[in-house]
């Protein structure tokens, strides 16, 4: 026995050296969010059962492996997931390295949030946003109406350049990914392979003009190029995201214009069946903060077709978001939906405990 351990002891110490990193290299954050949801009229499409929600548990990592590169992962336990009974979901919400040349020059190499408006890449993020869940009329937006599409898909794998000119107050980003994937030609993990040549572009800017003020307008393209069989689509969504801070109160809003085309060719048929429509969706809310308390108010619209009516959907939320201790917020919010479709007009109350380390 004494021979084997030391035959082993000999074998490992042949075995080159692993770099390790020191801990001062390593940073862990995260988030947590506790949710309930109570549909208070009688009709609706809320939670009537007035039940618990495990809303997420989220881990953010960041690796310093040098002064120029930086590895950055956020992981993601939604709704109490648990694979053995199939509930819940799992996600890599970003996993990516960075490469830093000057503080305007930063390449990315991954998988990412897509850096569109403002809520997509800090929607996990709970602790950072006054309400519980993100604008659905400008992300979510089968939230608000039944023909809702989304402007931008949530996720995206490719590669980004990311900088920022303090001097002009200025900050970009620019990122190319595979793009979404349509049911025709669907290789199964747009994170690991497009199912057609065309490449997603997205583009933001964030343009501080003066204190307290921020300008950001936001682009994303997406077409299926014409080998995919069967299908041509394409989608090109433009935003405008302003934030305005004066002493203690705070005033966002976003705008979001999504053109879209879909063409579905049957190979029996004359001519394509072709079908294109404009989408808006828009939001502003108003906050003022007291000590550790902030109420807020925010309206949100989204019109599906803008040559269509009666297919409008609209939610008015009052809310408060109070610091019950460092890192820990209470939210609590009374949700009017409105809108010009059927059933449309009902009231819902949110409530969350939120935690961020």
């Amino acid at each position: 026995m004494l021979r084997i351990f030391s035959l082993i002891v000999v074998a490992f110490s042949f075995v080159p050296q692993v770099y390790a990193l020191d801990f001062k290299d390593i940073s862990i954050h995260g988030y947590s969010s506790f949710e309930v949801e109570r549909q208070i009229s009688e009709k609706g499409s809320g939670d009537t059962n007035n039940s618990f929600d495990m809303d997420l548990f989220d881990v953010v990592l960041n690796f310093q492996l040098s002064d120029r590169v930086r590895v950055a992962a956020d992981l993601t336990w939604e709704h109490g997931t648990a694979t053995e009974d199939g509930t819940g979901n799992a996600a890599v919400e970003y996993a990516f390295t960075e490469i830093t040349y000057t503080d305007a020059v930063k390449l990315r190499f991954g998988k990412f949030l897509l850096p569109f408006g403002y809520f997509n890449e800090i929607h996990t993020a709970k602790p950072s946003t006054l309400s519980v869940k993100e604008a659905a009329s400008t992300n979510k937006t089968e939230r608000l109406a039944k023909n809702g599409e989304r402007f931008f898909p949530r996720w995206g794998a490719g590669m980004g350049l990311k900088g920022s000119m303090a001097s002009a107050g200025l900050d970009y980003d620019i990122l190319v990914t595979n793009g979404e994937q349509d049911e025709e030609g669907n290789s199964g993990n747009p994170y690991e392979k497009d199912n057609n040549l065309s490449k997603a572009l997205t583009a933001r800017v964030h343009y501080r003009p003066s204190t307290g003020l921020l300008v950001s307008p936001s682009y994303y393209k997406d077409q299926m190029s014409a080998d995919v069989k069967d299908m041509e689509h394409s989608v090109t969504s433009y935003g405008l995201y302003l934030n305005y801070s004066f002493f203690d109160a705070n005033v966002i809003a976003e705008f979001v214009e999504g053109k879209f085309v879909k063409v579905e060719i049957d190979e029996d048929a004359a001519e394509k069946d072709k079908n294109n429509w404009t989408q808006q969706g828009w939001f502003i809310q108003l906050a003022y903060a007291i000590d550790a308390t902030t109420p807020y108010l925010r309206y949100e619209l989204i019109n599906p077709d803008v040559d269509i009516k009666k297919d409008v959907g609209t939610d008015t939320i009052i809310g408060v978001n109070h610091e019950i201790d460092d890192g820990l917020f209470g939210k609590l919010e009374y949700h009017m939906y409105g809108g010009e479709f059927d059933d449309s007009h009902w009231t819902e109350v949110k409530l969350a405990l939120v935690a961020g380390w």
